[in-house]
């Protein structure tokens, strides 16, 4: 849920702080978002065979505490500080691709 979330209202966060009204600047501003996404759930991917050594709840709770301290960051940085917002969320959406496909992948390996 919070995946979806952050998809959806992140381009209504970046027009309305930061870019205005101009399409292809809303665009390139996004690509931060989808790369760390895809980063998210390949380590999320990996993450399942490394958590022989270190434990799935290790895996599953640094995953959604890094989501939630990422997603409560995005409302400190100023409208003069769009890279710390993208940072920010970009962090986020690791987290969130993260846990999300680790929690998959251990349901799916339970059945």
């Amino acid at each position: 849920m919070l995946f979806y979330s952050l998809q959806s209202l992140y381009p209504l966060f970046l027009a309305n702080c930061y870019v205005g009204d101009d399409p292809e600047q809303l665009g390139l501003s996004q690509m931060p978002l989808g790369v760390a996404t895809i980063g998210g759930v390949t380590a999320g991917l990996v993450l399942p065979y490394l958590s022989k050594y270190i434990g799935t709840n290790w895996v599953l709770g640094l995953g959604v505490f890094e989501c939630a301290l990422f997603i409560a960051l995005m409302a400190v940085p100023s409208v003069d500080q769009q890279s710390i917002a993208m940072g920010l969320s970009s962090a986020a959406t690791f987290g969130i691709g993260t846990f999300a496909i680790s929690s998959l992948v251990l349901v799916l390996t339970a059945i």
